[in-house]
């Protein structure tokens, strides 16, 4: 026992002297003290270097590069720690910054934490890089477009309208990477019901991802190309169908042509509707028979694209109220509801239409407060209904609008007003003539009566619907008799047509006010010769698609009929007969003369000896050449329609 304990005690004297031999071994004198040991402890030892990195977060995009101290360049392609090739030793200063920013998506980075100062003895990791993917707007350039309103889609919902050419956005900007689909949610519409000012706008390139900066696609306007043209016979209660010859004018009969009817057509004018678009065709019925049933009605048909064959509606005929002869019809510009006023009832008859197909949806009818002579839509969604009478002779005029749903077509608010028209009344033996006329760009309606020289103005409220009559109407138009009014597309120029006084009169637009101030001489619109045989004295003019020329037909028995294309100064809104204009309409008995969309041709139907005469026409030069005489039904009316394409 004793040999153990003394073992155990030489083993602890042992390690007693080596620790202070140990000790001795640091050299005389010195021997450190106690606080430069303890500050030995905290430094590095002889040679160690210390990382330099940052925590990244957010990031989806590539090419994002730090560097530290403005070189040691980093490239990072993942989210969490990373650390720069270059280690430092203790008492090094680090500053790290961004480079390079990442794209595809784009993104911002920006750094958080402590970004620069002086290692010691530890690894840096106290800085963050956070990223946030970049926004960019989407917007698109647009050229030729005449008609105001053109709606544009991005992605099925951010709309956006356009009344004018240029550069427009829309609000909602799209996250780098992102798809965006950039589409026509709606053509533009006329500020005048002219089938001539319809055109097609397409976008090019309009589908894609946004990359690293804004994305700007191309819409291109341009007039619609006519495909067909459709004459109705009220003799033998038929359509007679033709294809248009873009290139030429000439006309060759639509397959099945013409198309009997199953009810009788409206005698009067008024009785087709076209959809804007051409993929659909409306005749209106004084009465039909359906089963046991009798009404006034419309029949439906939709247009076959390439043949432009005319097939029946599903539900076609549509039933609209009492028989009357006298009903009328409104397709807003839009082509978003078709709208039959039935004069025995006073009520509207409300379909909502299918823009791409034309098909019919009936709503529940309006029903008016006064007498309606025509129906005009203040919204080109169709939202307002503005309807008017006038008592001839008398001056004072209601206007009232009703607020239309614009999904349902139902009625769900009403504004009227009374303005009294000056300058009357006239006394003339041309037939009264009310004239309905909205500026879309500026929500106002002019409103004219032939038997008072004056056109009243009214404004128009887009957002509740409310009419308020603007300062200072109505305006006097120098004893001029008001027939038809044409509004130039910019709203800077309303063109007066006086059928009596066989003039058209150039009138400025203020701006601000809606205004009228008469500027430029008044220019014939008859020529000389023999008067044709017409039954009634009637007119029409035409804006030719880019608003540089209108042209004016004149139609009578007691003057010659002619019909004459005049250039539009686009500065001063000026008109200039062109050379040989008004040229004079030859023929039996003409019922009507009008244009196609593009202004290029222009037809002629005449009752007399049941015929089509086509005419190409130089809208440079106002020349006319003669293309061919077609054949149509029996007594063709002054309805025939002439339907644009793509």
């Amino acid at each position: 026992m004793q040999g153990v304990i003394g073992a155990g005690i030489i083993i602890r004297i042992t390690l007693l002297f080596a620790t202070l031999f140990i000790g001795a071994c640091g050299g005389s004198g010195n021997a450190p003290s106690p606080s430069s040991s303890s500050a030995n402890s905290a430094s590095s030892p002889a040679g160690a270097t210390y990382t330099v990195g940052s925590i990244i977060g957010g990031l989806t995009g590539s090419g994002l590069v730090l560097q530290n101290n403005a070189r040691d360049d980093l490239s990072v392609t993942t989210n969490g720690l990373v650390t720069f090739s270059t280690e430092l030793s203790s008492g090094s200063s680090y500053n790290i910054t961004i480079k390079t920013q990442p794209t595809n998506p784009s993104q911002t980075c920006s750094l958080a934490g402590s970004t620069a100062g002086t290692i010691t003895n530890a690894n840096i990791v106290a800085v963050s890089v956070t990223c946030v993917t970049n926004l960019f707007t989407v917007g698109a350039t647009v050229t030729g477009l005449v008609g105001p309103r053109l709606i544009l889609q991005n992605n099925g919902g951010d709309d956006i309208t356009v009344n004018a050419n240029g550069v427009v956005t829309f609000p909602i900007s799209i996250a780098s990477g992102a798809h965006y689909a950039v589409t026509v949610k709606r053509q533009p519409i006329a500020n005048t019901p002219a089938s001539s000012s319809i055109q097609f706008c397409g976008v090019a390139n309009g589908a894609g991802s946004v990359g690293n900066g804004p994305i700007t696609v191309t819409v291109s306007c341009r007039p619609a190309v006519a495909r067909f043209l459709y004459v109705p016979n009220k003799g033998d209660n038929t359509l007679s169908g033709f294809i248009v010859d873009a290139a030429t004018g000439a006309l060759t009969p639509v397959p099945g042509s013409p198309f009997h009817l199953d009810f009788p057509m409206k005698t009067t004018s008024g009785l087709l509707a076209i959809q804007p678009f051409g993929a659909a065709l409306y005749i209106i019925h004084p009465t039909m028979t359906v089963g046991s049933t009798t009404s006034s009605g419309i029949s439906a048909f939709s247009i076959d694209p390439v043949t432009g064959a005319l097939t029946a509606m599903p539900g076609s005929p549509f039933a609209t109220g009492a028989t009357s002869s006298n009903n009328t019809a409104w397709l807003d510009p839009s082509g978003s509801f078709f709208y039959v006023f039935n004069s025995a009832e006073s009520k509207a008859y409300i379909f909502k239409a299918d823009q791409d197909t034309g098909i019919l949806t009936p709503s529940s009818p309006l029903a008016s407060t006064n007498v309606p002579f025509g129906p005009f839509f203040a919204d080109a969604r169709g939202v307002f209904d503005i309807e008017s009478s006038a008592i001839p002779g008398l001056a004072t005029v209601s206007v009232s609008n009703n607020l239309i749903d614009a999904s349902t077509g139902e009625k769900i608010a009403i504004s009227s007003l009374g303005t009294t028209l000056t300058g009357g009344p006239i006394t003339s033996s041309f037939p009264t003539s009310i004239s309905l006329l909205f500026d879309f760009n500026a929500s106002r309606l002019y409103y004219s009566h032939s038997k008072f020289s004056s056109v009243a103005c009214i404004n128009v409220n887009p957002i509740t619907g409310q009419l308020s009559i603007a300062a200072n109407s109505p305006f006097d138009i120098g004893g001029i008799t008001p027939t038809q009014l044409a509004l130039h597309a910019s709203g800077k120029f309303l063109y007066i047509i006086d059928q009596p006084g066989d003039t058209v009169n150039t009138f400025s637009i203020n701006q601000t006010t809606g205004g009228l101030s008469a500027i430029g001489p008044s220019l014939s619109t008859v020529t000389t010769g023999g008067a044709l045989t017409a039954t009634t004295e009637r007119g029409g003019y035409f804006l030719f698609p880019d608003n540089s020329a209108i042209g004016i037909t004149r139609l009578g028995p007691t003057t010659p009929s002619s019909a004459g294309i005049y250039a539009i100064n686009q500065s001063t809104g000026q008109l200039t007969s062109l050379p040989g204009s008004p040229f004079p309409v030859t023929g039996n008995t003409p019922e009507t003369f009008f244009y196609e969309p593009s202004g290029k041709y222009a037809y002629l139907v005449d009752s007399g000896d049941n015929t089509m005469t086509a005419y190409s026409i130089n809208t440079v030069t106002g020349a006319r050449t003669f293309v061919g005489t077609y054949a149509v039904g029996s007594n063709p009316t002054i309805s025939a329609v002439v339907v644009g394409r793509q």
